[in-house]
């Protein structure tokens, strides 16, 4: 077990020293052995309802959540004599009656009647922050006394607070074993008359010096922050509340609390930048956006604003998945930070939406910067022609203090949609003509099969007279009907064998996929519901509705048939193809279940033809 020592260049702690940095602080300390609380401080009580006499009956274990208890138990409690053990923990704490409060707990390793033991300091997460500072607060006074106690020194030491004391001069003549810790020294180091402002970061020694020449005059300064340096050279910041030093009647110095705020800092950057930014593209978001607007229009300078809008991303998300979507916006975000200037702020503002809010700009430099990311967008297209980008932009200028941040985003946001209006037919016509080349991409999997389709079912129409207003968009069933697939992954669609449970369903998805995508182009449109139904059979257990007999329309009957024949008549990855009266036998077997047993007939008389 590790020996603390007790005597320091000056001063000798004592135990009523410690017992009083245990007792007054206001963050919760408990000590366990043996899974037993040996003792606890005033703020323990108040935190967890329970009495110091209520103490050697409680097993610690009992009051967490049990499960909560797999994350802390067994390692928390596996006593480690190494001088820097320390693990912090979440969990949640059973109160006395019975509520449960989130807490964050942190244990330190220490000897309680020479035997190992843990120091448990418990912080409320709900009031986190102000039980840091309060922490701080009432410490301040605590280091006075003469005697000796291993406990409350080894307790002392455990917490994360620094302890110090210094004279008129900023030598260091007193601290703690947690100093040695966190400034990386030795304890040989401290005691070569060390100064202060050796361990003060340069660009905050000033303020410190005058902030001490204030604190020895008598004036109360409270809590302070500084940025501190390690003796490698790294900094950190912390806060400090130091007091004057009182013997004989006279000012031999001060006596500080320190407590490094490392951790809490970067929590706090981290929680700053997602209150600020998009956790996708990484720009800012709207929140942010109109803050800054707002700010902004206090001044006289000439505003601008551009608004993108993505035009097709719910038909991309819809058809080939938000992994394909989520891609192109990532894309926009990063060719808007290459394209536009430094200090103009980017945010995403909606799902598919964003706003550039631009300082002292004019028309030409506005319209320079739109055409030069417009260049960039086309560049990109030329090498991304599966899922291309199509954006429609509307910008405002304005002088700042004469419209309303409402009324000038509003008004970009205007001329943007006019723009995507103006040109929002030929931009989703753009994209399903890049989904039909996609399907016509993979349709060598099948050898033609989308052209064999047409030339068979048109065959089966003219025997059953099939209106002749129809035959076209028959055909073009005939070809499209499959579009959808350019949804499903490819480790699906070209899958070597069976296809699993979960990947039936998946593939069973492009039905829908299909539709919606026909549903967005007008030459698709009035082929969309055959689309969707395509894969309905005659008894109702097809897909996706389950719709039977005459219900299914006419020409999906006819064409799961033809499509049936020429899948089992060709090779597949999976399979050999079939004979053409083993394929003929299959469609008898299936026809009443499957198929339109009228339909079947004719089609078997016409092919045997």
């Amino acid at each position: 077990m590790r020996q603390l020592s007790k005597k320091t260049w000056g001063h000798v702690m004592t135990s009523e020293v410690y017992q009083q940095i245990f007792n007054i602080s206001a963050v919760a300390m408990v000590i366990i052995q043996n899974d037993s609380l040996q003792t606890a401080n005033k703020a323990f009580t108040e935190l967890s309802g329970y009495n110091l006499t209520d103490l050697p009956e409680l097993s610690f274990r009992n009051l967490i959540v049990p499960a909560d208890l797999l994350n802390i138990i067994p390692e928390a409690f596996e006593l480690s004599s190494f001088e820097s053990y320390q693990k912090v923990y979440s969990f949640r704490l059973i109160t006395h009656t019975h509520n449960v409060i989130d807490v964050r707990g942190i244990f330190s390793f220490l000897e309680w009647n020479h035997q190992p033991a843990e120091l448990l300091q418990l912080f409320n997460s709900a009031t986190l922050d102000s039980n840091l500072y309060e922490t701080s607060l009432n410490i301040k006074n605590t280091a006075a006394c003469r005697e000796n106690d291993v406990k409350y020194e080894e307790v002392a030491d455990s917490l994360p607070e620094v302890i110090f004391e210094m004279n008129n001069q900023g030598k260091i003549t007193f601290t703690d074993q947690t100093a040695y810790r966190l400034f990386g020294v030795s304890e040989a180091e401290y005691q070569q008359e060390i100064n202060v402002f050796d361990y003060v970061a340069p660009v905050e020694q000033k303020k410190m010096a005058e902030h001490i020449e204030r604190i020895l005059t008598g004036e109360e300064l409270g809590i302070s922050k500084y940025l501190l340096r390690k003796k490698d050279g790294s900094t950190f910041p912390a806060i400090i509340h130091m007091s004057r030093v009182i013997r004989d009647q006279k000012f031999i110095g001060l006596r500080g609390v320190l407590l490094d705020i490392s951790e809490h800092k970067q929590a706090e950057t981290q929680l700053n930048y997602l209150i600020q930014h998009d956790t996708l593209t990484g720009l800012y978001n709207r929140a942010y956006f109109e803050t800054e607007l707002n700010k902004r229009q206090q001044s006289k300078t000439l505003l601008g604003i551009i608004i993108l809008d993505v035009d097709g991303l719910k038909l991309i998300n819809d058809t080939l998945g938000h992994s394909h979507g989520d891609k192109l916006l990532k894309a926009i975000a990063e060719h808007m930070s290459i394209n536009f200037r430094e200090g103009d702020l980017l945010a995403r503002v909606g799902g598919d939406e964003f706003a550039i809010l631009l300082n002292d700009i004019d028309e030409y430099r506005i319209n320079q910067l739109i055409g030069q990311f417009n260049s960039a967008i086309f560049e990109y297209n030329q090498t991304h022609t599966r899922v291309p980008l199509n954006i429609s932009c509307g910008y405002v200028l304005g002088v700042g203090n004469n419209l309303s941040p409402g009324s000038l985003f509003n008004e970009a946001d205007n001329n943007m949609r006019k723009e995507k209006l103006f040109h929002s037919q030929s931009n989703r016509s753009a994209i399903v003509q890049t989904l039909k080349k996609a399907l016509e991409a993979r349709d060598f999997i099948t050898e033609g099969h989308a052209d064999r389709l047409q030339k068979l079912v048109l065959k089966l129409t003219t025997s059953i007279g099939f209106p002749d207003n129809l035959k076209n968009d028959l055909r073009l069933f005939a070809q499209f009907h499959d579009l959808g697939k350019v949804g499903i992954p490819d480790r699906i669609l070209f899958k070597d064998g069976p296809l699993s449970k979960k990947e039936v369903l998946e593939m069973q998805r492009h039905s829908e996929i299909g539709y919606r995508i026909a549903q967005s182009a007008s030459e698709l449109a009035p082929i969309a519901e055959w689309i969707l139904h395509h894969h309905e059979w005659w008894n109702g257990n097809g897909y996706p509705l389950g719709i039977k007999g005459e219900k299914i329309p006419l020409a999906c009957r006819l064409l799961a048939i033809v499509d049936a024949f020429d899948a089992m008549t060709n090779d597949r990855p999976y399979r050999h193809s079939l004979s053409f009266s083993e394929a003929l036998a299959e469609l008898k077997k299936f026809a009443g279940t499957q198929f339109d047993p009228e339909l079947v007939n004719t089609f078997i008389e016409v092919i045997s033809n």
